[in-house]
C-alpha cells in the first residue's frame, strides 16, 4: 500500500510518499514547499489571507504530487503556527474547500509524542534512555522516556517559544 503524509510546519509544507507494506513505511519520494508562515503571521497570530492562498497552493501541489506517485490523498497535519492561529478554522476550511484535503491539527503534546516515537523507531528501542527535541518557529517540543523500554510512555511537553 502506498500512502502519503503532509506536514504543514512553521516554515515548510513537507510531503512524504511511502510504501507501507509489511508495517514499516519506506519513503519513495519527498518534496518540500517553503512558505515561512511563521514570518508572516500577524502580532495576534492570525495567518494573513495571502499566506492562506500560498498554503492552499502548496497543499494542492503536495496532493497532486502524491497522486502522481500512486498514493491516495494524503494524511495532512498542521503544527503550531496553524494550531495557534485565531483564524485556524478559516485556514482549515479554505484548504479543505479548495483542495479536498482535510488538514488536521494536533495538540502540542501529541505532536511531541509522535516526534519521540518516530525518533525512537529510527534509533531502536535498545538505544536506552533517550531525549529528543524538535522546534518549529513557534514551539519547542521535548519528549523523553524515563526507562529505555517500550512499555515506558514518553513524558511530553510543548512550550511556546519566545
Amino acid at each position: 500500500m502506498r500512502m502519503s503524509v503532509v506536514d504543514v510546519g512553521s516554515n515548510t509544507v513537507r510531503l512524504v510518499v511511502a510504501d507501507a507494506e509489511g508495517g514499516v513505511p519506506l519513503p519513495v519520494h519527498t518534496a518540500k514547499w517553503r512558505l515561512r508562515l511563521s514570518e508572516v503571521v500577524g502580532p495576534d497570530g492570525r495567518i494573513p489571507e495571502e499566506a492562506v492562498h500560498r498554503l492552499v497552493g502548496a497543499v494542492a501541489a503536495a496532493d497532486e504530487t502524491a497522486r502522481k506517485w500512486g498514493a491516495a490523498g494524503p494524511l495532512a497535519f498542521a503544527t503550531a503556527v496553524v494550531r495557534g492561529a485565531p483564524n485556524r478554522l478559516e485556514v482549515l476550511r479554505a484548504v479543505r474547500a479548495e483542495t479536498g484535503v482535510r488538514l488536521c491539527t494536533l495538540p502540542g503534546e501529541e505532536e511531541a509524542e509522535l516526534t519521540f516515537l518516530g525518533a525512537r523507531r529510527w534509533m531502536g528501542w535498545r538505544a536506552g534512555r533517550s531525549r529528543c527535541s524538535t522546534s518549529g518557529a513557534a514551539h519547542w517540543k521535548w519528549p523523553s522516556v524515563a526507562g529505555g523500554c517500550r512499555t515506558s510512555w514518553p513524558r511530553c511537553r510543548s512550550a511556546r517559544a519566545g
